[in-house]
């Protein structure tokens, strides 16, 4: 009832409750409901709720860190850079990873003695 008046305005009637149950089993576990039937003037218009006042301490905080959010200097190049370098470090990972999937897993000497036999046509078994 006090929610009606609260949606409605403090000039709304009530003209009807009805209590009942909803869910349950046989009756029982059911949740008790309310039926609200209320009514105002055809030409009552209901009045918007007011804001509330902001308290000066909540202000000064809030001017506060819009002021630094303002302050800080753009750093996109740096992020930028950082993260071409983390993509590299990915990408250099990766292929060592593909590396030891193809069980070629030889210093960087041997991969070269290895990679001229092979350009020579010496099959590799």
């Amino acid at each position: 009832m006090n929610r009606v008046k609260m949606d409605m305005g403090k000039e709304a009637v009530i003209l009807h409750t009805r209590k009942f149950k909803e869910g349950g089993l046989f009756g029982f576990f059911g949740r008790q409901m309310f039926e609200v039937m209320a009514a105002l003037e055809e030409n009552y218009v209901v009045p918007e709720p007011e804001a509330k006042p902001v308290p000066p301490a909540r202000l000064k905080s809030l001017s506060r860190m819009a002021a630094a959010v303002q302050e800080e200097p753009d750093d996109n190049d740096e992020l930028v850079e950082e993260i071409q370098e983390m993509k590299s470090l990915m990408e250099e990972m990766m292929n060592q990873i593909e590396h030891q999937r193809d069980g070629k897993n030889y210093p960087a000497q041997v991969q070269k003695i290895l990679q001229q036999l092979l350009d020579r046509e010496v099959e590799e078994k």
